[in-house]
């Protein structure tokens, strides 16, 4: 089972970033609280025991986040927060925001700072959150991204990857980056989809149950997951005959653009739109 289930409250940010998985940005589909307590609940029943709350940017949507937050703490369960720290204007002011989530005993906030998220003035900022997460005595986790720790997938893929060195793409036969038959953690996002690796979905939420969505057979029966299970990136291009470049960044890019050139014959399975850049 896994470890955790991450929520996508929102695709909505305050930034765009190249690297961004799901390219987060204005507009963007947001969760309701019904649905939060939904995939929380469900979560509680499937015995995860850590919800993470991220986006986008969550902490646009504070009232839902907070309820989520609580629901979390009268579950006993672990809420793991992802910003960028935006809101972060002051320690004093970041310490309003994080105070009334602090009714959940085991929280944690990971806070994005670094040239992608905003540079020296968002900097600033997240070390605002951060001094203000220490005051209150939630576990506060720095996350800096540099080029050499970017996955060239989602807007990466367009943005980043011919800006780095290629690599044969018969080199990729796994995913060196998750355990597709096993994962231990998967995000589900406000259309419902449970996605095992961004852009890559193992069905609804609202419609099965999540340890069948995640169970080793209904993913290795999965027409994509299984060759990637199997064979890695390489094999999708051998499964289905695809064109490729013979090159790519890394197996993150090329899973990606086999996937893009799938998406047609697998809509139900590789989605949602926002992941591939098809923004309505």
């Amino acid at each position: 089972m896994i470890d955790a289930l991450h929520l996508l409250l929102t695709y909505q940010c305050s930034r765009e970033c190249p690297h961004c998985f799901v390219f987060g940005g204005p507009p963007g589909e947001t969760m309701t609280s019904s649905q939060v307590k939904r995939y929380i609940n469900a979560a509680d029943r499937a015995g995860v025991e850590k919800i993470a709350l991220e986006g986008g940017e969550p902490f646009l949507f504070y009232p839902t986040l907070y309820r989520a937050v609580k629901l979390c703490g009268e579950k006993n369960m672990t809420a793991s927060l992802v910003t960028n720290g935006f809101w972060g204007i002051s320690t004093d002011e970041a310490v309003k925001w994080l105070k009334p989530l602090t009714e959940c005993a085991q929280l944690q906030i990971m806070i994005s700072t670094d040239n992608y998220h905003g540079g020296k003035r968002e900097k600033k900022r997240a070390h605002n959150v951060k001094t203000a997460a220490t005051e209150l005595g939630i576990e506060p986790i720095t996350a800096e991204t540099s080029f050499d720790d970017v996955f060239f997938r989602g807007r990466a893929a367009s943005e980043l990857a011919h800006r780095t060195e290629k690599h044969p793409w018969t080199g990729f036969d796994s995913c060196p980056n998750e355990n597709l038959s096993h994962p231990s953690r998967v995000h589900v996002d406000a259309n419902g989809f449970l996605q095992v690796c961004q852009g890559i979905s193992s069905g609804c939420i609202e419609e099965q149950d999540l340890g069948k969505l995640v169970h080793p057979e209904h993913l290795g029966n999965h027409p994509v997951l299984g060759p990637l299970i199997s064979g890695g990136p390489a094999a999708l291009v051998t499964e289905f005959q695809l064109d490729h470049k013979g090159a790519y960044a890394d197996a993150c890019h090329l899973c990606y653009l086999a996937r893009m050139d799938l998406r047609e014959k697998y809509p139900e399975y590789l989605g949602p739109d926002r992941t591939y850049g098809v923004i309505n």
